[in-house]
């Protein structure tokens, strides 16, 4: 069962927003996905870490373009935004280190369940005042 319902989320006043929060969804599920198959024993180690890197690369990169947002619109929540980016960023490589050093799933689990509703959450405060401010603003 995926953890975000993809025609559920909301959508921002930017596409360009939207169209990342669709991929970052979307790779939740499949990370998700992957751990699943893991527990069951119908995917390896190198499945779930697969699912996990791609997950991290956009993640990293999805961000990368909200704070070149911010900073072009001069969004002034620019600073405790892109902090909560790295909070993330680094949680998401400590999951993923952990489930490499032990392959127990776990607490990986735990954590995308976590960050999935965390991801709800950011995408209806910070990143909702986030689009609506660059709009605004003409970006």
């Amino acid at each position: 069962m995926p953890l975000i319902d993809l025609a559920s989320i909301p959508n921002l006043p930017l596409s360009a927003v939207n169209a990342d929060h669709a991929d970052e969804a979307r790779l939740l599920n499949e990370a998700a996905d992957a751990v699943d198959r893991y527990q069951a024993g119908t995917a390896g180690r190198e499945a779930v870490i697969a699912a996990l890197d791609a997950l991290y690369a956009h993640t990293r990169e999805h961000f990368g373009r909200e704070e070149a947002l911010m900073q072009s619109s001069s969004f002034p929540e620019a600073s405790l935004h892109a902090a909560e980016h790295v909070r993330v960023l680094v949680e998401l490589d400590a999951a993923e280190r952990a489930f490499k050093d032990t392959g127990d799933a776990t607490p990986l689990v735990k954590y995308l369940r976590d960050t999935a509703g965390w991801f709800e959450e950011h995408l209806l405060s910070m990143d909702l005042a986030t689009a609506r401010f660059a709009k605004e603003w003409g970006a």
